[in-house]
């Protein structure tokens, strides 16, 4: 039996998905959920190490609700969140995922893979900064933005190893074996 996963982030199985607790890679959200509130986390997400949002599990049950019931309109709202409430807008991308809701119906499950952002600060539009820290997302104000200013500003191992795996995971889906060439 094939187990249903993102083709982006392999590791985001139905399994992990509605068993494993929420952490500084992995937030899920209903599809209820306000666009606007979205916003924080995709910043912190972009601020931090990068990490997927997959919407349409509540985060309070783990239970796979009802996208496609939010309608297209919110589903747009959704994939262009980022673009539209973030600035500058952080690099990401959008995947959909086939399964089977609580009710035994054919739906979706949205995910928006944020990818870190390696030189600049990703704020809200109304300016606020946040950042993911293990499973909290922090408004970072005065001494903690000031400290913490170097997270945006230096690629971390973390920040790296994301690149190469979309890069690779890229590479894979268009049938193309990718080499990597490390220095020292």
């Amino acid at each position: 039996m094939e187990t249903i996963h993102s083709k982006i982030n392999p590791i985001l199985t139905m399994e992990y998905i509605v068993r494993e607790d929420e952490n500084k890679l992995f937030d899920r959200k209903s599809g209820q959920i306000k666009v606007s509130d979205l916003t924080p986390l995709i910043c912190a997400f972009a601020n931090a190490e990068g990490g997927s949002i997959v919407i349409g599990v509540s985060d309070k049950t783990k239970r796979i609700e009802e996208i496609n019931a939010c309608g297209a309109e919110k589903i747009n709202l959704f994939l262009s969140a980022p673009k539209d409430l973030c600035r500058p807008m952080p690099a990401y991308r959008e995947e959909f995922l086939d399964v089977t809701n609580a009710d035994g119906k054919p739906d979706r499950l949205l995910f928006l893979h944020i990818e870190a952002s390696v030189d600049q600060l990703i704020r809200t539009s109304n300016e606020s900064v946040y950042l993911k820290i293990s499973d909290k997302t922090r408004e970072m104000k005065g001494d903690d933005l000031a400290n913490n200013n170097l997270v945006a500003h230096e690629a971390s191992l973390y920040q790296r190893l994301w690149i190469l795996s979309s890069f690779v995971n890229g590479c894979l889906e268009v049938g193309v074996k990718p080499v990597i060439y490390c220095k020292r």
